[in-house]
């Protein structure tokens, strides 16, 4: 039904981990996660409204706003700071060298700490253009944080994964491995820290 571990937060498509298309790039798959699931978990979802607890807490919206805020106001601060563009463009380029298609344990072990450097980075980047409506600016340097966080999300469940499955080959690693590694691989951010875990298959679907 596309329930996550997380208290109310549904998940549907290439991120649901419901073992239909395996390893591969979906594509065009995509299809099925999204109307078949959809659905599913629009039913479960519609089922659940008359439970009680559903109803907004104010309190948790606002600390997250509040935190929102200082973050933004940090990034306005610095007019000085790192611009946005220079850690992506780096960004990219670790992403594009070493955690391709083809991969290997000294490349993405490399890309991990690049990344991690890149992080720390981010800490200094900050605005040039000064606060008003429709300033995009910040969305990029937000989006950058997102960024950040799913690289280092690829090169690390990339790096743990020792073996080649669908179309994630590792060169070092050639041979698909199911007695150990048929399982989904999940990350979870604990503070600045990634932590991963792992999810069975289910192969009856």
């Amino acid at each position: 039904t596309g329930k996550t571990e997380v208290s109310n937060l549904y998940a549907v498509g290439e991120c649901a981990c419901v073992s239909v298309h395996g390893a591969n790039r979906l594509g065009g798959n995509s299809l099925l996660e999204t109307v078949v699931f959809g659905r599913l978990a629009a039913e479960a979802i519609n089922a659940r409204k008359s439970e009680a607890h559903l109803g907004m807490r104010e309190s948790v919206l606002r600390k997250h706003l509040d935190e929102q805020c200082r973050q933004v106001d940090g990034f306005l601060s610095r007019r000085n700071g790192i611009l946005h563009h220079q850690i992506r463009d780096r960004l990219r380029d670790v992403c594009t060298t070493h955690i391709g298609i083809f991969r290997q344990e000294k490349e993405l072990a490399e890309a991990v700490a690049r990344i991690g450097e890149l992080r720390e980075q981010f800490r200094a980047v900050g605005c040039r253009m000064p606060p008003r409506p429709f300033q995009f600016e910040i969305l990029h340097v937000l989006e950058l944080e997102s960024q950040l966080w799913l690289a280092e999300v690829t090169a690390r469940g990339a790096l743990a994964r020792k073996e080649s499955r669908g179309s994630h080959f590792r060169t070092d690693y050639p041979v698909r491995d199911d007695a150990r590694w048929l399982k989904h691989t999940l990350a979870h951010r604990d503070g600045q820290e990634i932590a991963l875990s792992y999810a069975e298959v289910d192969t009856g679907l």
